[in-house]
């Protein structure tokens, strides 16, 4: 029974918060979900600054923010 009181506050707080924390935001917020439109989920997302990295099975995707640019890099 905790455990589901646990799950429904946490979820409560993020309707509050209108959206996902890891969720893509900025000058690459469109180009972040188009990658994860086809690659689908990451496997984890990484952020310092105005960097982002996202990681695949595949591959790893990087995206940097400058103004309102984005430049992206794969490998």
């Amino acid at each position: 029974m905790r455990v589901a009181v646990i799950i429904g506050i946490v979820l409560a707080a993020v309707a509050c918060n209108g959206r996902d924390a890891d969720a893509p935001s900025g000058a690459c917020e469109q180009d972040e979900q188009q990658a994860i439109g086809l690659y689908g989920p990451p496997l984890g997302v990484s952020m310092n600054g105005n960097v982002t990295t996202y990681t695949w099975g595949a591959g790893v995707g990087t995206f940097t923010a400058s103004g309102s640019s984005c430049t992206e890099a794969f490998t």
